[in-house]
């Protein structure tokens, strides 16, 4: 038996460290074997010291490349989650177009490699090879899903629920790319189908949120209730299910599940307020939520002086000036500083934790800055036409419902009586270079919201759609016109033209979901 015929029998009878040793010794005798270094390259393999099998196996393929190399560096790559160089390797050691396993394995790797486009290149051969296999259907689904490619999902998942009609997975699938696709009935039949098969935690979920947008509250409620006994105290359910209540103005129920239960924020926060008074201790007030949540909630802040001896308001810079304006009494911090407290609160939990509703909730009035307003007033609102201001895109990743092409407003500008300012900040989309000559860019003059709201106070009417400067002008007393979606965020409700938060803001409802055309008319006989 030679040296080598010894070391591979060691090596299958798993004494790896003889085996090992009888390896490193041949090498010294001839350090470019390639047999030599691939069988020591995958002793390491089998060990997982991947960085030392790259090295031999990598030597072994520059001096002798192969399939069965390259398919050994694709493991190690595998092994040190690398998986696009995997994905890479395994594809040199395809000696058969017809090795599905290989196939499925480079798929795979490009799946976890976030490299969709060729992950959905492979699972599409093994589509084409195996036309009824239920796993590559799925997963073909899911790929196009997450690509935005709508049509090619609904493709695959029509496919996979064709081939098993029990899969109450695909139901609830199809169900949210319908919605997706604004097919809110097919949406609905299939998120009741997926629940008729089986009672789910997604597809009740789902509807119960589909639900609220169609208005359809207490039929909301239910699912969503439904969603939380199948998976209890999902931070996201909790919240769905809290605006499910608060739109028809249930603040007792709606709070509490609304309140903050997001683990981010409760691992970065310690010692939540239990709503007791605590007269020697120190409270961290913090936000929680977005600039018009601060400004709304803020209202409840002069309560909590009763409960605590002193109170700290951690603020986001933007605000900064104008929080300090407006609560001279409080001490303010940034999330960056460090603050030493007794106790936590999120300041979306107040209405909660003070046990207000929809009959008290406190006025609101702030202050500006009065020498910074009449700058304003100098520079930008010198004329004897009524000044109006418009804001019409916010941020697009919270609710896209809510913006409106500013092109949909231009009728407005017409109207000859009136002064038109922009209150954008960012106009990312360059809607604005179209009606230079028709509106007044306030926006770029902003660093903060106290220079928005010096700006605010000049104008005779703000119309904004859905912000934090719709609560900024609101807190400020300023006359606004506020537009809203159909499906519109739970604080405005969806029964009245007024609202209970801002005594200065008047509502004006999209009738069908999408549709700007009839806010604007109304708002258009109204200036006119």
């Amino acid at each position: 038996m030679t040296n080598l015929d010894e070391a591979i029998s060691y090596h299958k009878t798993g004494q790896l460290d003889k085996a090992k040793e009888i390896y490193l010794e041949l090498l010294k005798e001839n350090s470019n074997s390639t047999t030599v270094l691939n069988l020591l390259g995958v002793l390491y393999l089998k060990q997982q010291k991947y960085d030392e099998a790259e090295k031999f196996i990598k030597k072994a393929m520059e001096l002798e490349p192969n399939t069965n190399t390259a398919y050994n560096l694709g493991l190690i790559c595998y092994g040190k989650s690398d998986f696009l160089n995997a994905a890479k390797y395994f594809e040199q050691s395809i000696g058969d177009e017809n090795d599905t396993d290989l196939i499925k394995q480079i798929a795979s790797c490009y799946e976890k490699a976030n490299d969709i486009k060729n992950a959905l290149l492979y699972y599409l051969k093994l589509n084409s090879k195996y036309p009824k296999n239920l796993e590559y259907i799925r997963k073909l689904a899911t790929l196009y899903n997450s690509e935005q490619e709508n049509e090619n999902a609904l493709k695959f998942y029509l496919k996979s629920f064709e081939l098993d009609k029990k899969d109450y997975i695909a139901c609830t699938n199809l169900g949210s790319l319908y919605e997706k696709l604004a097919d809110t009935d097919k949406a609905k039949e299939f998120y009741k189908k997926s629940l008729k098969l089986k009672p789910n935690y997604e597809a009740y979920h789902n509807l119960g949120i589909l639900l609220r947008k169609q208005k359809k509250y207490q039929e909301s409620i239910s699912c969503l209730q439904q969603a939380l006994k199948l998976k209890p105290h999902d931070p996201k359910t909790e919240l769905s299910l809290g605006m499910s209540y608060l739109i028809i103005k249930d603040f007792k129920n709606g709070f509490s599940h609304y309140r903050n239960k997001r683990p981010e924020l409760k691992r970065h926060y310690h010692d939540d307020w239990d709503g007791k008074p605590y007269n020697d201790a120190t409270a961290l007030v913090y936000c929680g939520g977005g600039f018009g949540d601060y400004i709304m909630f803020s209202r409840y802040l002069p309560m909590l002086k009763n409960y605590f001896k002193e109170i700290i308001l951690q603020v986001p810079k933007e605000l900064k000036k104008l929080v300090n304006m407006n609560f001279p009494d409080f001490k303010t911090s940034s999330d960056k500083e460090e603050v030493v407290y007794n106790k936590s609160i999120c300041m979306v939990d107040l209405p909660y934790l003070l046990n207000m509703n929809i009959d008290n909730i406190p006025d609101i009035k702030y202050i500006h800055d009065k020498d910074k307003a009449a700058g304003y007033k100098e520079k930008y609102f010198n004329t004897d036409k009524q000044k109006i201001g418009i804001f019409f895109r916010g941020n697009q990743n919270v609710f896209k419902n809510r913006s409106i092409p500013l092109k949909e407003m231009s009728p407005l500008f017409s109207l000859d009586k009136y002064k038109f300012y922009s209150f954008q900040k960012n106009d990312e989309e360059n809607q604005l270079e179209q009606f230079r000559q028709e509106l007044a860019d306030l926006g770029a003059t902003f660093d903060d919201f106290s220079d928005t709201a010096s700006a605010l106070v000049n104008l005779d009417l703000l119309i904004t759609i859905d912000s934090g400067i719709a609560h900024l002008a609101g807190a400020l007393g300023v006359r606004t016109f506020l537009m809203l979606p159909y499906a519109n965020e739970w604080r405005w409700f969806d029964d009245a033209k007024t609202t209970p938060w801002y005594k200065s803001i008047e509502l004006f409802r999209q009738k069908e979901e999408g549709n700007w055309h009839s806010v604007i008319n109304e708002i258009y006989n109204k200036l006119k």
